[in-house]
């Protein structure tokens, strides 16, 4: 899934009110998406002709501490749209 300017637009704005993303240096966001399964998130930068996706890590749940931990690192573009690909076609939409 290419994201084009439009759409990465619209994801920044949706980034700008959602209550689970942190604003970053650069225009850049961090951001919990909680409601996926399992977990994820994301640190995106507004890039030249989209966005890009500095870091990427899937979410595990730890009962004991009752939070939540960075557990498997998504290396490849392919994890990442697989995990995410859902909610970039919604916010983007």
């Amino acid at each position: 899934m290419l994201i084009t300017m439009p759409e990465a637009n619209k994801i920044f704005f949706h980034l700008a009110t959602c209550e689970d993303a942190e604003p970053l240096a650069d225009g850049g966001y961090t951001v919990d998406l909680y409601d996926l399964d399992p977990p994820v998130t994301l640190e995106l930068y507004p890039a030249k002709g989209g966005l890009d996706v500095a870091a990427a890590f899937t979410l595990a749940y730890d009962e004991a501490q009752d939070g939540y931990y960075l557990d498997e690192k998504l290396e490849s573009p392919e994890q990442v749209i697989a995990h995410i690909g859902s909610w970039l076609r919604e916010v983007s939409a």
